[in-house]
């Protein structure tokens, strides 16, 4: 279904505020102000979201980080947080089901979070990255987006 995936994303987003406050994160927001009309199924595209904000905000430490924009024609999201300096990650398993970075961590975490959205996003014909850069954990989104002669629902 064709929708505002901007709207989607920042109304998402707008959700985690209390979890944010009780955390003590004041997250870095940038977000773009055009609409990005995307072809995507809205829970979907919301619970990959709600993913990647959970993940930044189980892992991150101080740190937490939203951008939305339009590149060519795509919509990018990304999410990132800081993590602990000695955390490694392995990227190329980071979608893998169970997949946690820390085997010892004591979080509650199930390790599905990422492979759902990547499930997801793929289904949306989209493409999702993750990567490590300068201490910072970043996953990025990319979905196509559709035309802009066609309207856009905006009651989904």
């Amino acid at each position: 279904m064709k929708m505002d995936g901007r709207q989607c994303i920042c109304e998402t987003v707008l959700a985690f505020y209390e979890d944010f406050e009780k955390r003590g994160l004041e997250p870095e927001v940038n977000f773009c102000e055009e609409d990005l009309p995307i072809m995507a199924n809205e829970v979907a595209l919301r619970r990959v979201v709600q993913n990647l904000v959970k993940n930044a905000l189980e892992h991150g430490q101080n740190r937490l980080g939203l951008r939305l924009e339009k590149d060519g024609n795509q919509l990018h999201f990304s999410c990132y947080n800081d993590k602990k300096a000695e955390e490694i990650i392995e990227i190329d398993k980071i979608f893998t089901r169970f997949y946690k970075g820390d085997k010892a961590r004591t979080s509650t975490s199930t390790g599905l979070g990422l492979a759902i959205a990547k499930g997801l996003v793929d289904r949306m014909h989209g493409e999702i990255n993750a990567s490590v850069e300068n201490e910072l954990f970043v996953i990025e989104i990319k979905i196509p987006l559709c035309e802009k002669d066609r309207n856009i629902s905006k009651d989904h």
